[in-house]
């Protein structure tokens, strides 16, 4: 079974109330998950890789089908653009 996944754009956010830990919400308006962790660098920083999972996987994919003969160089930049993202750079 193939169930799609909410579509990006994805962002991670720490909201403070009643546990002030980073959401991960999409662009339509829904959270993804509440990250928790007792270090509070360690729970931000996974917040930020999995708000960047959409567009992690839309730069896998675009590598994957240039691979053989498209521009595997803009594909590569569009990697580097995700993977700064997850990494918070």
């Amino acid at each position: 079974m193939n169930i799609p996944h909410t579509p990006g754009p994805w962002t991670a956010a720490v909201y403070t109330g009643k546990y002030d830990q980073p959401l991960v919400t999409a662009y339509s308006g829904g959270h993804i998950c509440r990250v928790t962790s007792q270090d509070d660098r360690v729970h931000e920083a996974n917040a930020r890789l999995i708000a960047a999972a959409p567009d992690l996987l839309v730069a896998a994919q675009k590598i994957i089908a240039t691979w053989e003969g498209g521009d595997l160089a803009a594909a590569v930049r569009d990697l580097s653009v995700a993977v700064a993202k997850a990494g918070g750079l």
